[in-house]
């Protein structure tokens, strides 16, 4: 039986929960990871109809049976990063992935664990 991994998948693992002067809650800003160039680095020429959401599930599924949310690791990682992850890929451009044990365990913080 497949194990989920025990760590958070959201880019939201980065804000703080702040309070507004009239209590309201609210996360803050968090800082992109960016670009490391590295020698794994996974490269994808995008294909009409890709989206980050596809592309995540697609690399990073032995991470998560919800890979699909780390699009936002992908958009992050752009040597020119992606502002507007919802927007429309463009057919042709060049994205280069983190490799799954680099995001695992620089970006969100937690050793890999391989879903089987």
């Amino acid at each position: 039986m497949p194990r989920e991994p025990n760590f958070d998948l959201s880019r939201y693992r980065f804000s703080e929960v702040e309070q507004d002067a009239d209590g309201v809650a609210y996360l803050t800003d968090r800082e992109p990871f960016g670009y490391v160039d590295r020698p794994d680095n996974i490269p994808h020429v995008v294909k009409q109809g890709d989206t980050l959401e596809d592309l995540a599930k697609f690399y990073y599924w032995q991470l998560s049976k919800d890979a699909d949310q780390l699009y936002w690791a992908i958009a992050d990682f752009q040597p020119n990063p992606i502002i507007n992850p919802l927007q429309p890929l463009v057919a042709g451009r060049l994205l280069i992935l983190p490799a799954p044990e680099f995001l695992s365990s620089e970006i969100l913080g937690a050793p890999v664990e391989v879903l089987q």
